[in-house]
């Protein structure tokens, strides 16, 4: 299976979204269970696939990760203020 396969796989998709889903609903009490947020999630997923050229299915994730939960912190953080 090749990496765009896997990545792109709803098994790594469902895993990654729902870790967030987690994480995010602990540090910022905010339910990103929402259509608007898991098109920032797809959108994000494909710019991230196509910004990296990289072997490890983690390494995708983890940039991926990053990118999703600190746009959900910047976007908290200007709704704070």
């Amino acid at each position: 299976m090749s990496i765009h396969d896997k990545y792109y796989s709803d098994i790594n998709k469902t895993h990654i979204y729902n870790l967030l889903v987690k994480v995010i609903n602990d540090d910022f009490n905010i339910n990103i269970k929402t259509n608007e947020y898991f098109k920032l999630f797809n959108k994000l997923l494909d710019d991230t696939f196509k910004n990296n050229n990289y072997e490890e299915l983690s390494e995708y994730n983890k940039i991926l990760i990053d990118k999703f939960y600190n746009q959900i912190n910047q976007l908290n953080n200007n709704n704070n203020n």
